[in-house]
């Protein structure tokens, strides 16, 4: 029995701390706590200027839609021909002032 006390305690490891490997061991941590919280204020940071780019992209596509109606409606020909009428006091011009180029 005596030789099977020695062979349990032959394998039995030492329980010596050793304050460099702790030291390692804590700033390991803590390093990885500090790299997961800065990359989830990234995550968030890009997030909500994806979200900001989105709403100005949007608000650029119904400027754009709209700008694109108001030139559509301002060269008519119909809106051109009343415009020039009403602030030009332009006319169709009579038979006799048409001058033909040869």
């Amino acid at each position: 029995m005596a030789k099977g006390i020695k062979y349990l305690t032959a394998f039995r490891l030492p329980l010596r701390i050793n304050l460099v490997e702790v030291f390692l061991l804590l700033l390991t941590i803590i390093g990885g706590s500090v790299l997961v919280v800065w990359s989830k204020s990234r995550v968030l940071h890009e997030r909500y200027a994806l979200e900001q780019a989105q709403r100005e992209q949007t608000r650029l596509q119904m400027e754009n839609r709209a700008l694109r109606l108001e030139w559509a409606t301002l060269t008519s020909p119909r809106i051109l021909e009343e415009a020039a009428r009403k602030r030009f006091h332009l006319r169709h011009p009579r038979p006799e002032e048409v001058v033909r180029m040869p």
